[in-house]
């Protein structure tokens, strides 16, 4: 049994070294909800980081946010997920958010509320504790699922590229581990996950993917999620090409570019073929709006009826 956890430990620290997860010294909050794809991470981290461990100088910080949507079963989970942080002997700070509330104010759906609160509690957090990495416990299944999402959205082709292993400040360390994986590694440690009712719950949609789309398509390729995350990475490195020529054809035609304004060459723009100058508007787009805009496909046709029929000074503004 030991044998096969120290497998799982050293599985996870091949792919942390692979992709430059952890800082070589200082602070790092680890984000646990109690579940057992977060309490696995939990469990590896410790077992990887502090003193007389492989990563000596990095110390960790458990993080926990109540969404406030399942009354005392919640303020339950934060109080377990205090206690195991304490058993280890790693600080844990338990945040509160009212997500339902901020739903409503945002007009946004639960799930992308409660997704956005929990990012803006663990950046807050970061930040305030001087920590440079976020670690979240997202698996091969989470991965799967994120791009069946996606595509039944009809993302374009970064979209498709999944979560990246690192992404900022996020560092996903599980995302080579499926999910099985992480509740055989809490057996082994002897922990009891929480569980999460509204996992279950079919009316988000998520869970409608997880629990009866996922389970059918595996009938036609029993070894789908390996397939998904895998043409993910094919996908990843054409969209990295991409993205650099992108960047190059910005540089070349974006004379101003702010916040507040952008000015693109619209005839070296026209000139562009499709693929990158779709991405220059976007990129476009990202700059004025935020990490997620509302840029949609007719969006994108609109701009290209600009460009055709550029203004005097043959610019996009």
């Amino acid at each position: 049994m030991t044998d096969e956890r120290t497998t799982i430990e050293t599985h996870i620290r091949t792919s942390i070294e692979r992709h430059l997860l952890l800082p070589d010294a200082g602070r790092v909050v680890v984000a646990v909800s109690g579940g057992a794809d977060s309490l696995c991470l939990l469990g590896v981290l410790d077992a990887l980081c502090g003193p007389g461990r492989y990563w000596s100088r990095v110390d960790l910080l458990v993080a926990h946010l109540n969404h406030g949507l399942r009354g005392d079963i919640a303020r339950a989970d934060a109080e377990w997920v205090a206690a195991c942080a304490a058993e280890l002997g790693l600080p844990c700070v338990v945040g509160a958010r009212d997500v339902a509330a901020q739903a409503r104010h945002s007009r946004r759906g639960i799930e992308d509320a409660a997704r956005r609160a929990r990012y803006a509690f663990l950046r807050e957090l970061a930040h305030a504790q001087g920590a440079t990495r976020i670690c979240v416990g997202h698996t091969r299944d989470d991965q799967a699922e994120t791009l069946i999402l996606r595509w039944l959205r009809g993302s374009a082709l970064t979209g498709m590229t999944g979560m990246r292993p690192l992404n900022g400040d996020i560092a996903r360390p599980l995302l080579d581990l499926r999910r099985t994986q992480t509740q055989r590694y809490c057996a082994l440690r002897g922990w009891t996950p929480r569980t999460d009712a509204s996992n279950a719950d079919r009316r988000y949609r998520r869970n409608r993917i997880r629990h009866e789309l996922l389970p059918t398509l595996e009938r036609f390729n029993p070894n789908l999620v390996n397939t998904l995350t895998r043409n993910a990475q094919l996908l990843a490195d054409d969209d990295a090409y991409l993205e650099e020529l992108a960047a190059d054809a910005w540089n070349q035609l974006a004379h101003l570019a702010s916040s507040e304004e952008v000015l693109l060459d619209a005839a070296q723009l026209a000139g562009l073929p499709l693929a990158l100058r779709r991405r220059v508007l976007r990129r476009a787009a990202y700059l004025l709006q935020g990490d997620e805009p509302a840029l949609e496909a007719r969006h994108i046709a609109l701009l290209e009826l600009l460009i055709a029929a550029p203004t005097p000074a043959h610019a996009v503004h």
